[in-house]
This record gives structure tokens, sequence and C-alpha cells, in this order.
């Protein structure tokens, strides 16, 4: 990928969720944790020579390893008194884990996620300071381990994606917002990088530990004929949840278990603490595959009216907050004005 702006085609997936309640043995107060799948479609190529491209999203996450209420908290650490962890239950070499504050309800944070460094018995470390206002609380939390390319695809590309070398097997290319570039990992399969999952560029080093954070959307790039169904098993992600938008392109994920809308995404909110409303010309973008190419979408403010419009060239006038964000895909946002926000989505679907 030569520019991070390219516009390339988000194929279809076969998409199926399967709701169910399993119990959480490792939290700290009794609760439930929603289950179930997804099937995500890795198109083929249509024809010797082409490559298919697929936009994909983790829709699921993984199950919950400890769920509870801190006893105190400082910028990037949180007191469990109770938890009765083993030290370095969390750390890296365990995992990778990470800690997304989910309450209480009204106060600072919720939703946003931490990487985990280290733990001792009631403490956790991590790698970036809380959002403000999150150590001024006693926060709710839960810790989950990461879905990684190794969880996801297999270690050992149990999901069947095409091996070889970096120029002929199948690609999954994961967007950097803050370097304006692609990471592209693949399955080596002969020659100096050995077997196993490499990154381009990068040598023989093993990648199956690679993060997929939640907002991160996949491009997987197949140049192989037939398509090839990856089933994603984990839990339905609850509550709201909250990533980074940067200024510029940035290529999200839907992290929910259920379409999204534009009108109820979260994307807009009208009190400037997300996208810019304005004209075609001068708003911020959400682009969104249509089969063919993205259509972008703009919340305007202008002659075309207030709300959700689709940039047709001709100033249309039709509401757009009922166009979905499917199930298992990501999108593009264009930030083309303003500082850095955190996109605070809703829980999709409402109730569970």
């Amino acid at each position: 990928m030569s520019s991070p702006a390219l516009r390339v085609p988000l194929l279809s997936s076969a998409i199926s969720v399967l709701l169910g309640l399993g119990s959480l043995a490792s939290a700290q107060t009794v609760t439930t944790d929603p289950v179930g799948f997804i099937t995500l479609t890795v198109a083929g190529a249509a024809q010797g020579g082409s490559t298919a491209l697929s936009f994909k999203g983790l829709g699921l996450a993984r199950p919950v390893e400890f769920q509870g209420v801190a006893t105190a908290a400082t910028n990037n650490t949180i007191t469990a008194s109770g938890a009765a962890w083993t030290a370095g239950q969390f750390s890296p070499g365990n995992g990778p884990y990470y800690v997304e504050i989910i309450g209480p309800t009204g106060e600072p944070g919720i939703g946003t996620m931490y990487d985990i460094t280290a733990n001792t018995a009631t403490q956790l470390t991590t790698a970036q300071d809380f959002a403000t206002g999150v150590s001024g609380t006693l926060p709710v939390f839960r810790i989950r381990k990461h879905w990684t390319i190794g969880a996801v695809f297999g270690a050992t590309n149990q999901a069947g994606l095409q091996g070889g070398t970096a120029t002929t097997a199948d690609s999954i290319l994961v967007y950097s917002a803050s370097a304006g570039t692609y990471d592209s990992y693949y399955y080596s399969t002969a020659g100096l990088p050995g077997t196993g999952w490499r990154k381009a560029g990068a040598g023989a080093a093993d990648q199956s530990a690679t993060i997929l954070y939640p907002d991160d959307g996949l491009l997987i790039t197949r140049q192989q004929s037939g398509n090839v169904n990856l089933v994603l098993m984990g839990a339905v992600k609850t509550g709201q949840t909250s990533f980074p938008v940067v200024p510029g392109l940035n290529i999200l994920a839907n992290p929910f278990a259920a379409p999204m809308t534009l009108g109820s995404s979260g994307l807009y909110k009208g009190d400037g603490s997300a996208l810019a409303a304005g004209t075609a010309a001068t708003a911020d973008q959400v682009q969104i595959f249509n089969g063919t190419t993205y259509d972008t979408y703009y919340y305007s403010n202008g002659a075309a009216g207030a709300g959700w419009r689709l940039d047709d060239g001709n100033g249309s006038t039709v509401d757009q907050s009922g166009i979905q964000i499917p199930v298992g895909s990501s999108f593009l946002v264009q930030r083309r004005s303003g500082a850095a926000f955190n996109w605070v989505a809703p829980q999709h679907p409402a109730t569970l």
C-alpha cells in the first residue's frame, strides 16, 4: 500500500452471531458474559493475477479474566485489595492483557482500554496513563487478553490463509494512524524467514503475538481464487467503547456483535466532542464501501440541511442516519479539521 489515503474495495462478509451465556469463573463478583461466533469471509481473487481485498473488524472480544472495583487508582495503576492475583499473571509474556474501565456510571473514561505491563497480587500497572479523572474515582474495571494474530488466525495458520513469501502469501495489513503506514503480516512457509507468522521487512522474528486492538481495521489481501471463511469465537462486547481518532486518516472497526448505524454510532454528537460538521467540502468524513467504491458521508450543517448526508456531488438532502456499519467490518474516518478525540460508541445492541 503506497498511500494511506488509497481507497480500496471492501468485500462482503458472511456474518452470523449466536449469543449465549457463559460464567466468568475468575471474576471478583458473580456475572455472566454473552458469548458467540462471527464468520468473516476473506474474499478470493476473481481471476489470475488479481488481488482481492477485504476490510474486516474483530466484532468479538476474548473472555473476561477478572472484573471488580478498584480500592485505589493512580495515573497508571489500579489496586484491588481483595484480588489475590499471581504476580506477573497479566504480564505481556503471559498475555498480552488489557484493562478496560467500565464504571461507575457517569464517571470519566468509561470504555477506555489500557495495556497491562505488570501486576502484583493486588495492583495492575498500565503502559498508558488513564483518561483524565479516572484516578480520582474508584473505577470498575475488567481484564481481558488481547486478540493476537496467532489467536485470531491460528498459531500455525489454521484459518487457512495462503502461506508463502511476503509477495505470494495472503497479507494482513494493519494501519497505523500515527505513522500513516500499514504493517503487513503473512504466514511464511519457506525460505530465510522460516515457518510462521512474519512481518514484511522484519526478517525471521515471530509475529504470532502481535496485538490486534479492538479498534483495528484489518485489510486482508488475497491473490488466490476461493474464499476463506474464518470463524471467530469470543465474548460479546458490552458497555460503551472509547477509541482514539486522530487528525487525518483512521481505519476503525465496529467492535460490537451487532451492526451500528451512522445515527447510532456516536461519531457525531453536536457538542464538538466528536466529528466536525460542515459542508461536503469541509466536514469530517465517514467512508463505507458499497460493493464497488466508497460512499462518503458527512454531518451537514449547511445548505444540505442538518444531519447525516451522502456526498454525491449534487448536494443531496436525503437523511443517511440509517446507513449501517455491519458486524465484522471496518470503515474509514477522515478527520479533516480539529484535534484528536475519543470516539465513544454506545453498546450495540442496546440490550442483550
